[in-house]
């Protein structure tokens, strides 16, 4: 009854304010609160976001139509293709030391090995599909680009190889493709940062965490070692007063925190470097299935 008694006549809220107050100004006094609070909570989501952004820029970069080393074994086995592969931007290496492509590649001392077969020239010359092999380690990120550029070189070469005998025959190199498929992505641009910024709920509850964290720390422990949380229960205030008003102090910093963190990703967003790393990790992700690893 005299709890009850007390909530009528608004002396509850008044605590719980008063110690939300108290605690919100010892709180902007303390450097390592308001900097962990208001600064590094805050940044520390932009600032993951702004480098993965950053790599993906790299990355679009090192996909430019710029030339591509490779080390090769058996160029003399197919010197059309090789010079085929050098007009598109190859620049054959000597093959590894040793002779071999996985040491080499197990080693890291290449990213991608091209070895050409010396039965290629026969099947070749016998119109057969002559092989050749792409040595890589898929875990490896770095072979990723390499990979799928050579992949295309060699792809555009073989196709058109396959019109050219055709042709050479008298039949029309559309028979060779019965079934042409035509990709017709209908995402927009809003649809895409969607795929991309559905990562950020992740952000955001590591914000509002490392937002309330130091003030709920020192709200509690931090008092008890100053000795002054005794004297602040010895007031004829109730325990949930006090309770209250500190989880109100710890709740204003972390949303204070996640707004900060908000803007701070806005101003990410409209960078002008930034709809081109969104593009791409868009596309990783949906070439994944939109998982992120």
């Amino acid at each position: 009854m005299k709890h009850a008694g007390f909530w009528m006549r608004g002396g509850w809220m008044h605590a719980a304010l008063t110690v939300f107050f108290k605690e919100v100004i010892e709180n902007l006094r303390d450097r390592r609160t308001v900097l962990n609070a208001l600064i590094t909570g805050p940044l520390i989501g932009p600032i993951l976001f702004a480098l993965l952004l950053g790599v993906q820029l790299r990355q679009q970069i090192e996909q430019a139509e710029k030339p591509l080393p490779i080390p090769v074994i058996g160029v003399r086995n197919a010197p059309n293709l090789i010079a085929y592969l050098r007009a598109q931007g190859l620049v054959v290496k000597p093959p590894p030391q040793g002779g071999s492509a996985q040491v080499a590649v197990d080693q890291q001392r290449a990213s991608v090995v091209l070895v050409i077969p010396k039965r290629f020239a026969q099947a070749w010359a016998q119109g057969e599909p002559a092989g050749v092999e792409l040595v890589y380690d898929s875990s490896r990120h770095a072979s990723a680009t390499p990979v799928r550029r050579l992949r295309g070189m060699i792809s555009r070469y073989a196709s058109i190889t396959a019109a050219q005998r055709m042709l050479v025959r008298g039949l029309s190199p559309t028979l060779g493709r019965p079934v042409v498929v035509e990709r017709r992505d209908q995402a927009t641009a809003q649809s895409r940062s969607a795929l991309v910024f559905s990562i950020l709920p992740y952000f955001f509850v590591l914000t509002v965490f490392l937002g309330g964290m130091y003030l709920a720390i020192d709200t509690t422990a931090g008092e008890r070692e100053r000795q002054s949380l005794e004297p602040l229960l010895a007031n004829p205030v109730a325990r949930n007063a006090i309770l209250a008003g500190k989880l109100m102090a710890t709740t204003a910093f972390a949303l204070v925190s996640l707004c900060l963190s908000i803007l701070a990703f806005a101003l990410c967003r409209h960078h002008p470097a930034a709809d081109a790393a969104i593009d791409g990790i868009a596309g990783s992700l949906a070439d994944s299935g939109g998982r992120l690893c």
